[in-house]
């Protein structure tokens, strides 16, 4: 069966949900739900109600629009359901435990309290057709709510990128970010440690332009070898960053064949490597601490920021920009977390 699916989704704290749910427990049918992503567009799920249990195939076909999916469902006949979770288990890259609540005045409306990967609450609204779930979210955005843009895999499995020019404090924020959905959510989230830094610090020098692909390669391995075992994974030197700093290098250089294609090369993988982060936070270049490794002023961090920031633009890339202060905001933004009360008034609950 295919299910065309036009939904609007909510996030707010999990422990706020739950004490509504818990008040409000006539009014919300439960269902409890395991999802077992074997790729972002494959899963099985395994719903049980009451004493029943059911086990659904799920494949997602393609993305017409924001908000409008295309699905295809086959429902599964399995013996022995314990069994086919455990020959899961070795495939699956994500698993989704969930207690879905369904409202009894309208089927549409669900609340999720998200138990695993992390636990948030979502509030999810399915429409019929896209003028009627457009004009659901312009309200929402005039109420100034934050809509969860992304599907359910690029939600929980996502790699997060923190730029910005030296002595901005990327290091410390993308810590504290991990460490807060660790504690605060229950994540699964793992920093990733510049491996410039670590290449200045081995060599006493400022990388050279041949040196950045170098960089970029070291980078990505990191990145890639945390995204093994974390599901949240946050880069203090996204390594689409390495064409900026070539394009600097260069201006101590005279163009040549070698050159050309050092940076020919630089920009095809930063341009594909935008689409490896799910959200990017831009940095803004506050106070300049001097810690013996830095090769660049003060002047010069201001003029880096303007560069990445303008990358970004030029590009068509969606970012957002921060001091090194605002990491509770970042939080929020990251997660799309709203206050249940406001969600609550939209929903007309």
């Amino acid at each position: 069966m295919k299910a065309k699916e036009i939904e609007v989704s909510l996030v707010v704290p999990f422990e706020d949900a739950k004490k509504y749910i818990e008040a409000n427990k006539a009014s919300w049918k439960k269902i409890d739900i395991e999802d077992y992503y074997l790729t972002a567009t494959h899963r099985f799920r395994f719903i049980k109600d009451k004493n029943t249990e059911k086990v659904v195939s799920v494949k997602k076909s393609k993305e017409e629009k924001e908000g409008v999916r295309i699905e295809t469902l086959v429902k599964l006949d399995v013996d022995n359901i314990s069994n086919f979770k455990d020959s899961l288990e070795q495939s699956t890259r994500l698993k989704i435990v969930k207690n879905r609540y369904q409202n009894k005045k309208d089927k549409n409306l669900t609340l999720d309290l998200v138990n695993s990967p992390m636990k948030i609450a979502m509030f999810e609204l399915e429409f019929d057709d896209v003028k009627t779930y457009q004009e659901k979210l312009n309200e929402i955005n005039s109420r100034g709510l934050k809509t969860n843009i992304l599907n359910t895999w690029n939600y929980f499995k996502r790699r997060i990128g923190v730029a910005g020019p030296p002595s901005s404090g990327k290091t410390s924020v993308a810590k504290k970010l991990s460490l807060l959905l660790n504690i605060n959510y229950e994540g699964n989230s793992s920093d990733v440690v510049e491996y410039a830094t670590t290449f200045i610090q081995k060599t006493g020098q400022i990388p050279k332009l041949e040196d950045q692909i170098w960089l970029y390669q070291k980078q990505k391995e990191r990145e890639e070898a945390v995204s093994r075992t974390s599901n949240i994974v946050i880069s203090d030197s996204p390594i689409w960053i390495g064409y900026t700093y070539a394009l600097r290098a260069m201006r101590e250089l005279k163009a040549s064949r070698f050159t050309d294609f050092t940076l020919g090369s630089l920009y095809k993988r930063s341009i594909k490597a935008l689409g490896y982060y799910q959200f990017i936070a831009l940095l803004k270049p506050i106070n300049y601490i001097e810690n013996n490794v830095r090769f660049h002023s003060f002047e010069e961090s201001k003029e880096i920021s303007q560069e990445l920031r303008n990358f970004l633009r030029s590009h068509g890339y969606s970012f957002h920009e921060y001091t090194y202060d605002d990491v509770d905001k970042m939080l929020l933004d990251l997660l799309y977390m709203n206050e249940l009360e406001n969600v609550l008034k939209v929903f007309k609950l």
